[in-house]
């Protein structure tokens, strides 16, 4: 699978950004855009200036779109799909597919396999249908991941569009897992459970297993970094995600709009060709909505320690939830007095100083539970 870049009004292609960040040109124009100077960079597609890309990151106001907001250690981070499209993939020999959206995301420092969360399930897609976001009369949610403030120097996280027959027992159970979720997806862990803010479903074997057979139609992964030398460092951004069939026309002749969907530069039209695409969005914004997303997924990762719940059970999740936030807060709570015993033997003028700062901010903020923040360093 391909994945591009939008840098202004061009799409640039994660393998052309490889073979380019060992230029100094290039780190020179990553670091205006992440200093908001006046810079550029040409790529084989076009000229990337600074200005132009900083147009979707404008101050509040200064226009009817919502600006984005930056990144870097210590902020906020959303991940969320914006816009899904089925390309010819949404109907095959018995008739119209079922669309699964699905993600997954963790720190590269994690062995172990992160969980899916399930976006979207859609019934019967159709080819050449866009999605913005899940329908208002359907369930579901374009999160990917928050983090209430960023810790993690480097990330990857992973989209999938998958089209298949899924049973009816799959809507059902999905359905009743998004019902309890609100604004946040809902897990599935390897195990064949279902997990969601307040309940765990214990899937039949049939209907968990229809979850992961199949090819997706797309997979791919984005790495957030800060620290990786020879990569990108991570900004606030749209990111396309296209097969790997999909021919050089589409990233010359189309670019992504404020909305995050593929349309022709000529006359704004929506993309409406063979191939599908999804677009995910990185964003610094704040969201206490969105605040039970980590131990939720956490929940989904240590599920098999501590529950034996038979085919087509629900539990409450409640107690669990509650202890793995603690659990979470402890670790932050560890991680900020040993950063804080550091900052003290740090000049506060000093660079190591700022950045140890910031990631001490992080950890504080990812703490919950206002009794266990530490006191200032």
């Amino acid at each position: 699978m391909a994945l591009y870049h939008a840098f202004g009004d061009i799409l640039v292609s994660q393998d052309e950004i490889n073979s380019q960040v060992a230029q100094q040109s290039f780190h020179d124009f990553n670091d205006a855009l992440l200093n908001k100077r006046e810079a550029h960079f040409d790529f084989s597609v076009g000229r990337a200036t600074t200005a132009n890309f900083l147009k979707s990151m404008a101050p509040k106001g200064a226009g009817d779109e919502i600006a984005f907001e930056p990144i870097e250690i210590g902020k906020p981070l959303t991940v969320q799909i914006r816009h899904v499209y089925t390309g010819n993939k949404g109907h095959g020999f018995w008739g119209d597919k079922d669309m699964m959206v699905a993600s997954a995301m963790k720190s590269i420092a994690v062995y172990d396999a992160a969980p899916r969360a399930l976006n979207f399930l859609v019934s019967k897609a159709k080819n050449n249908r866009n999605f913005r976001t899940v329908d208002a009369t359907s369930k579901g949610s374009p999160l990917v991941c928050y983090s209430p403030a960023l810790t993690q120097t480097s990330s990857v996280v992973t989209v999938e569009v998958m089209f298949a027959g899924f049973p009816k027992e799959t809507f059902d159970a999905v359905g009743q897992a998004f019902s309890a979720a609100a604004a946040l997806p809902v897990f599935a862990a390897a195990s064949g459970y279902l997990v969601a803010a307040g309940i765990v479903t214990k899937l039949a074997g049939s209907i968990g297993k229809s979850l992961y057979d199949g090819t997706p139609a797309l997979k791919r992964t984005e790495e957030i970094t800060f620290i990786n030398p020879g990569s990108p460092m991570a900004i606030a951004h749209f990111a396309l995600l296209l097969p790997d069939a999909a021919p050089p026309s589409l990233q010359k002749d189309y670019e992504l709009n404020s909305k995050g969907a593929l349309a022709s530069k000529k006359d704004g039209s929506l993309y409406a060709g063979e191939y599908p695409y999804a677009v995910i969005s990185l964003d610094g914004r704040q969201n206490d909505d969105f605040k039970s997303f980590a131990p939720t997924a956490a929940t989904a990762a240590e599920l098999d320690k501590f529950y034996n719940i038979h085919e087509g059970g629900s539990q409450p999740l409640g107690v669990l939830v509650d202890a793995l936030k603690l659990y979470n807060d402890m670790k932050f709570r560890d991680k900020a007095q040993d950063a804080g015993e550091k900052l003290k033997t740090l000049e506060k003028d000093s660079a190591e100083y700022k950045k140890l700062k910031a990631l001490y901010d992080g950890y504080v903020s990812n703490i919950g539970n206002k009794d266990l923040k530490p006191a200032a360093p």
